[in-house]
C-alpha cells in the first residue's frame, strides 16, 4: 500500500517532530505471507525495513532509519 501526508502545528500543539511532507509504501509478496517490506520518507529521513507477523498478532519490525541507524519494534495486537 501507499501512503502520503502533511505534518504540521495544529491550533496551540506545535509540531516538534516531523513537520512537512511524509509518505511511503508497504510491499507484500505473495510468496512470502508473514512479511512486509517497507519504505518512507518521515519529513526528515528516509527509511527501510522487514515487518513479519508471528502467530498472527506478534509483529516485529527491523529497519534502517536514515539506511543507517537500525531501530525496531515488537508489538502485540489484540482487538475488541
Amino acid at each position: 500500500g501507499l501512503h502520503l501526508g502533511h505534518a504540521s502545528a495544529f491550533i496551540d500543539m506545535p509540531a516538534k517532530d516531523y513537520q512537512g511532507i511524509f509518505g511511503g509504501m508497504s510491499i507484500h509478496h505473495s510468496g512470502l505471507k508473514a512479511i512486509d517490506f517497507l519504505f518512507d520518507y518521515d519529513s526528515e529521513y528516509f527509511n527501510a525495513g522487514i515487518r513479519a507477523y508471528i502467530f498472527k498478532r506478534l509483529h516485529l519490525l527491523i529497519a534502517l532509519k536514515d539506511f543507517n541507524q537500525p531501530t525496531g519494534l515488537i508489538a502485540y495486537r489484540y482487538q475488541l
